[in-house]
């Protein structure tokens, strides 16, 4: 979530400058604080950018699914067999089963072909992240369940305010 995010920030930061203060001295230089000091500024400039970075990262809308973080690009309704929302440690995911997903593994990175031949499953599905993003689940639900039965029955047509209200709550 942002709030831990910040909080994460907020404790890197100080650790970060108080690791340099012997290196900054000029009488005592000791490598673990310098060592400290690296790894306590990334953490810092990493966790600020996550708590300040507000880019779409999952757009959920009538044309389908689309997670900007990965390279599968749009993936249609019509591509969707079905999905499942779930949590873990209470963070968020999606789950799309595909209906032809060999189509789909030639677009994943080069980790998930490999892992997926050398375990030889077929079955492949793509697991979407709603991490650090507000997320009403009750609409996501509704509107994900409507748009499959539209894409289901041929029309995908309608459905204007729920592409509002899909779009809008999956802001990072």
């Amino acid at each position: 979530s942002w709030w831990r995010n910040f909080v994460l920030s907020l404790i890197s930061a100080p650790l970060a400058l108080g690791s340099m203060l012997p290196d900054l001295s000029g009488r005592h230089h000791d490598k673990w604080s310098f060592i400290g000091s690296i790894m306590f500024g990334f953490g810092a400039i990493f966790f600020g950018f996550r708590f300040l970075d507000r880019r779409v990262k999952v757009k959920v809308d009538a044309a389908g699914v689309q997670d900007y973080r990965k390279d599968y690009g749009l993936i249609p309704w019509s591509e969707i067999s079905d999905y499942r929302l779930w949590s873990v440690k209470g963070n968020d995911y999606i789950t799309l089963n595909l209906r032809s997903p060999e189509a789909w593994l030639a677009r994943a990175n080069t980790f998930v072909r490999m892992v997926s031949r050398f375990t030889g499953v077929q079955k492949f599905s793509v697991n979407v992240s709603l991490q650090n993003m507000a997320v009403n689940e009750a609409s996501l639900t509704e509107f994900m369940n409507e748009m499959l039965s539209n894409a289901k029955s041929g029309a995908q047509q309608g459905a204007a305010a729920g592409v509002e209200t899909a779009t809008r709550f999956l802001r990072g």
